[in-house]
Order: C-alpha cells, then sequence, then structure tokens
C-alpha cells in the first residue's frame, strides 16, 4: 500500500512540475512570438481577429523534457551515490534508468526532429509532402531506438510499416485536431494522463513517469489556449505531441501473457478514438467534396458542433468529456474478463455513434445556413412563407 502511494505520490509530482514549468514559460515565448513574427494572422477560414503567438507548442516541449531531464539528471545521482533515504521501492528501480536510456534518446530524436519542422512549417508553410517525409523519418527514429509495434506480427518489415504507419496517421490526427482553442491540448492532456494510468496500474513505471510529465506539460498551456486564446500550439506543439502519444502507445504493453483475451490490444485506438475518428471523417468529407485532404477547412467535429448552437468552449468541453469517457473504459479494458471488454467495446460504439450523428446534424446545419445565405434562395423561403 505504501508503495502505491509513493509512486503515486512521484506521478503527481512529475505532473505537477510539467505544468507549472510550462505556465510559466508560456507568457515569455508569447511575447517572444510577437517579437519574432512567429504569429498566426487573421485570415481566410479563421475566427480570430488579432495575431496570436504560434510558440504554445515549445512550452509543451520545454515544460516536458526539463522535466525529464532534470530528473534524469537526479536519477543518474542517486545510481551514484544511492542515499539511504530513497524508498526501497525505488531504489530497486534505479539502475533501470540506464536501461531505458535508448528509448529515451529515440523519444527526444523523433519529437525533437517534428518540432524543429513545426517551427519552420509555423513560418513559411511546408509542403504536405515535406511534413509527411519528417513523419516518417521521426518514426524511423523511434523505430530504430527500439520503440515500435509488434502486435504479434511474423517480420521486422511488416513491423516496421506498422510502426510508420501509427506514427504518422496518430501524428496528423492530432495535427488535425488542432483546429480550435483548447482542443488538441485538452485532447492530449487526457490521453496521455490515461496512458500513465494504464502504465501505473500495470507495473509499467518507465511509461507512466513520461506520460505523466506529458500531460502536465499540456495541462499547463491549456490556461493560454483556451477560447480566446492568447497563443496557439501551431504545429509546432500538435505535430510533437502527436508523435509522443505515439510513441507512449508503442511502449506500453497492453496485452499481459495469461489474460483473458487479446482485445485490450486495441485500447490505445479507443484513447485516441475521438482524432482518429475526426480525421477519417475530415477527410471523407474532404474526398466526397472533391477537395485535397491536406487543405484545411471547418468540417472537424468541433466546426459542427458550433453550428449546432454550442460556444466554442462548450463544443471544446463536451469533446474532450467524451474523449476521457473512452479513455476510462480503455483503462478498464486491461485486465478485465472477455465479457467486460465486450462491454466497454460496446459502450465505445455507442459513444462513438451518437458523435457521428452529431457530426451529421452539424453538416447539414451548415448546408441549411449556405442554402438559406444565398439571396436567391432566401428570397423564395420568404415568398413561400407569405403565400402560407
Amino acid at each position: 500500500m505504501q508503495e502505491t502511494i509513493g509512486w503515486w505520490g512521484l506521478y503527481g509530482w512529475l505532473w505537477l512540475t510539467a505544468a507549472v514549468l510550462s505556465w510559466a514559460i508560456s507568457p515569455w515565448l508569447i511575447r517572444l512570438a510577437f517579437k519574432t513574427g512567429y504569429l498566426d494572422r487573421p485570415g481566410h477560414r479563421k475566427i480570430h481577429e488579432q495575431p496570436k503567438a504560434l510558440l504554445g507548442g515549445l512550452a509543451v516541449y520545454l515544460g516536458f523534457w526539463v522535466t525529464i531531464g532534470v530528473h534524469l539528471l537526479g536519477m543518474a545521482l542517486l545510481v551514484h551515490w544511492r542515499p539511504d533515504w530513497i524508498p526501497n521501492h525505488v531504489r530497486v528501480h534505479i539502475d533501470g534508468v540506464a536501461y531505458v536510456g535508448g528509448r529515451l534518446w529515440g523519444l527526444f530524436g523523433a519529437g525533437s526532429l517534428l518540432v524543429c519542422v513545426g517551427l519552420i512549417d509555423d513560418r513559411i508553410a511546408l509542403s504536405a509532402r515535406s511534413k509527411l517525409v519528417a513523419q516518417v523519418a521521426a518514426a524511423l527514429v523511434l523505430y530504430g531506438a527500439g520503440v515500435g509495434l509488434s502486435l504479434f506480427l511474423p517480420s521486422d518489415v511488416l513491423k516496421l510499416a506498422a510502426t510508420v504507419l501509427w506514427v504518422v496517421v496518430v501524428t496528423n490526427a492530432m495535427n488535425f485536431l488542432d483546429n480550435m482553442d483548447g482542443l488538441c491540448s485538452g485532447i492530449g492532456a487526457i490521453a496521455a494522463a490515461l496512458f500513465g494510468v494504464v502504465g501505473a496500474l500495470q507495473g509499467q513505471y518507465f511509461i507512466a513517469l513520461l506520460a505523466f510529465p506529458l500531460s502536465g506539460a499540456m495541462a499547463g498551456f491549456l490556461p493560454f489556449n483556451l477560447a480566446p486564446a492568447r497563443a496557439f500550439l501551431g504545429d509546432t506543439g500538435s505535430l510533437f505531441i502527436g508523435v509522443m502519444l505515439a510513441a507512449l502507445a508503442m511502449l506500453e504493453t497492453f496485452y499481459q501473457a495469461g489474460s483473458a483475451t487479446v482485445l485490450p490490444v486495441v485500447a490505445p485506438l479507443i484513447i485516441l478514438a475521438v482524432p482518429l475518428h475526426d480525421m477519417a471523417a475530415t477527410i471523407w468529407v474532404r474526398i466526397r467534396l472533391g477537395r485535397p485532404v491536406y487543405k484545411g477547412d471547418t468540417n472537424h467535429i468541433s466546426h459542427r458542433l458550433v453550428r449546432l448552437g454550442l460556444t466554442r468552449r462548450q463544443a471544446v468541453g463536451l469533446i474532450c468529456c467524451l474523449s476521457g469517457t473512452l479513455g476510462l473504459g480503455a483503462a478498464a479494458m486491461v485486465g478485465a474478463s472477455t465479457t467486460a471488454v465486450w462491454l466497454i467495446l460496446l459502450q465505445t460504439l455507442i459513444l462513438l455513434s451518437i458523435l457521428f450523428l452529431m457530426q451529421l446534424w452539424g453538416h447539414r446545419a451548415n448546408d441549411e445556413l449556405e442554402r438559406y445565405s444565398q439571396p436567391e434562395t432566401a428570397a423564395r423561403a420568404g415568398d413561400e412563407e407569405n403565400a402560407s
């Protein structure tokens, strides 16, 4: 019992440290963005009327890695000195720091690569192909560091292909989700916390010790990102969050030997169901309308909820609540009975179906708005009302 409390205390400390760091440096980064021109200026398809700082992603990046770096330095000193005041349940894991060092460098390399690409893109707007190449490169960095998908696949080639596909899909899903104030950072904070909870419950301490400060770094930036936002994540932040969540999902083990069913392997898909669903639905709409899939628009879940009458904050809050509900179900899948797992999958299907229907209603509401906003159509509608 004491050991469990000790670990959760450490997770809470790391979350809080990253949150405070991210929160503390955000105002400085906002000022830096205005001085250097890293701004999202008002224009077509944008609802803000004043320029917004685009360096919010750096607050998340620095809040996370400074927290990890400082505590890793502390762990290195503990390995050397091994003071008596360190609890035994922590002492036995100190030597494991060196073992996971290669994976940590892989996470740092992949995340830093996409942060650099995001900084360039936020300034000069890179092509979709260039960003895709960078995402593939980040996936290769992760795989080379031992962070990849296995999925019971028989060959290394298939494992590599699955890893690249997963990283590209999740990274783009989070990038797509960055379409309304507070949405990407809010969903990201929830997803990272849920990965941390799953890791903690299964004794996968390395995962939890990464996931909670990542969640905290996003939560610390969130007050500056909620509507009306003072700063945006930019591609710098959304790409970094995406690749880190993809890596956490690959690092974590959701199926344990002797479990009643292998179905918990879909838990990461449920934790990330909202961004994955939003990306799939948005791409489908763009293809149906004959538009390039990489061109931004206002057909995301959040936009459609606003068309139904919600405020931007309400839409973001509703989507975050839905994501959290789905994610808690996914966390409960690990180690559950087969019946319980199927019930959780049914709950997931029902909630996603409700979300799909809300999107459909939002799309129809937009169609009606566009139809009645045309002069000829509006005039005909008025004539019909007068005639009746």
